[in-house]
């Protein structure tokens, strides 16, 4: 073996432990179903939470935007799909940082059996 390569083995660290601090599903029957930008309330859920939400029914669309962008560059919004039955786990510090919603869908997706 040529001194200049190496082998490296990667070793799995043992799992972390977590537990969600809230957690909730959501049931959207069609596109009208939505929830309006929002951070969860610290005061009742204590600092860094961090919340599971499923989410059932009609793909919708969960907005994470930040909650105090330094200027216009920085005003960052993501958006990802969320299909039926899938978990959506938002890690601190989500909450102290960004908004989040589910976006109205105007095509009125129908529920997922």
């Amino acid at each position: 073996q040529n001194q200049h390569q190496h082998q490296h083995q990667h070793q799995p660290s043992a799992p972390v432990r977590w537990v969600p601090t809230y957690a909730m599903a959501n049931l959207y029957r069609d596109g009208s179903d939505r929830v309006g930008a929002h951070a969860d309330r610290l005061t009742s859920l204590g600092p860094l939470p961090t919340i599971v939400g499923l989410s059932l029914g009609a793909c919708r669309t969960f907005r994470v935007k930040k909650r105090w962008p330094k200027d216009a560059a920085d005003d960052v919004a993501v958006d990802i799909p969320l299909p039926h039955n899938s978990l959506c786990v938002m890690l601190p510090p989500c909450q102290e940082l960004w908004t989040h919603e589910v976006l109205r869908d105007g095509s009125g997706g129908a529920v997922q059996a």
